[in-house]
């Protein structure tokens, strides 16, 4: 779409120009989090939710309306920077409902799922019009939709939870719901235990829990995200599968992704009745699968496909387990 002749209702971008803008943008992605958490944490969800929705809606309206490299770039690089604010307020949700916490997060965090099904929707929008409705109005009318979004989010949303849940009711959390380590308070018998998020900021960082979370999300995270950014090339390489077949891969990955949000309820309640250490067998075992699925697919597609269906239920575990933790 982007590449595309501005006749044929692209933007007339070269391959560079939309690598270059997809590196600009995806560096934006990662730093917008230090700020936006900031305002998160002094203004609350319903302010970041607010702020970072009219900042996508901004630069969706710039990139529809650009003539210039550089207008595309500022366009973009907006959308990206307030993407993670978008998540991150969405995942706040869950925390407003305490006795189901880690269902509804699991629910809201499996919503974003549904952000991979815009591209091939845009794709598809786009190739079955006529040239005048051009990706401008893709852009469009995705700039109005979140700028709703942004305006619900200020009368909608609340700061506080929902259901309240009296903490003497509540029971203990074991050592093994918490990663396997525990410290004991100080002055209170070794009975009574701390969580790590219940831990000085500085003892949470030179924790050994920290540490074998932070190894863990590291590797299970660089996966989910490095093979979506390079399913591309891989689909291509040994000229395994041809250009039509490959788009039609593509495709099918982007729908099937956005399905997984269907496992969001069976997400949600294991992490609220069997614990971290089952899900996180579990989610690691899909990861496994849909690695020797794509070592015996060869050319066959219904393998391929097979290993798109694992790699999204990995993805749909592993994110919302990443929040709840």
């Amino acid at each position: 779409m982007l590449v595309a002749l501005p006749g044929e209702g692209g933007a007339g971008l070269t391959l560079d120009q939309t690598t270059q803008l997809y590196g600009t943008a995806a560096s934006v992605n990662y730093i917008s989090p230090l700020f936006l958490g900031l305002i998160l944490d002094r203004m609350g969800p319903r302010t970041c939710s607010a702020v970072s929705n009219a900042t996508v809606a901004i630069g969706c309206m710039i990139f529809a309306s650009a003539s210039q490299f550089s207008s595309y770039a500022i366009g973009i690089c907006l959308v990206a920077f307030g993407g993670p604010g978008v998540q991150t307020s969405l995942i706040h949700l869950g925390n407003l409902f305490p006795s189901r916490r880690f269902f509804v997060m699991g629910m809201v965090a499996e919503t974003i799922c549904l952000s991979f099904a815009v591209l091939p929707l845009m794709d598809v929008v786009w190739e079955s019009t006529p040239p005048e409705f051009s990706f401008r109005w893709t852009f469009g009318i995705l700039a109005v939709t979140v700028a709703v979004s942004a305006l619900f989010s200020v009368l909608l949303w609340t700061d506080t939870p929902y259901e309240a849940e009296d903490d003497s009711e509540k029971p203990k959390r074991s050592g093994s719901e918490d990663f396997g380590e525990t410290t004991p308070k100080e002055g209170i018998d070794g009975g009574d235990r701390l969580r790590l998020q219940d831990l000085s900021f500085k003892k949470q960082l030179t924790s050994g829990v920290y540490i074998r979370i932070g190894i863990f999300f590291v590797v299970t995270s660089f996966w989910a995200n490095f093979y979506i950014a390079t399913v591309t090339t891989e689909l291509g390489d040994q000229h395994r599968f041809n250009q039509a077949k490959q788009h039609d891969l593509e495709s099918w990955l982007g729908f099937i992704d956005a399905g997984a949000i269907i496992f969001a309820p069976l997400s949600g309640y294991m992490l609220d009745s069997v614990g971290f250490g089952a899900t996180a067998i579990l989610t690691i075992s899909l990861g496994v699968l849909q690695n020797i699925f794509l070592l015996i697919a060869g050319t066959k597609q219904s393998i391929m496909v097979a290993s798109f269906v694992c790699y999204a239920v990995f993805r749909a575990f592993l994110f919302p387990y990443f929040f709840a933790s």
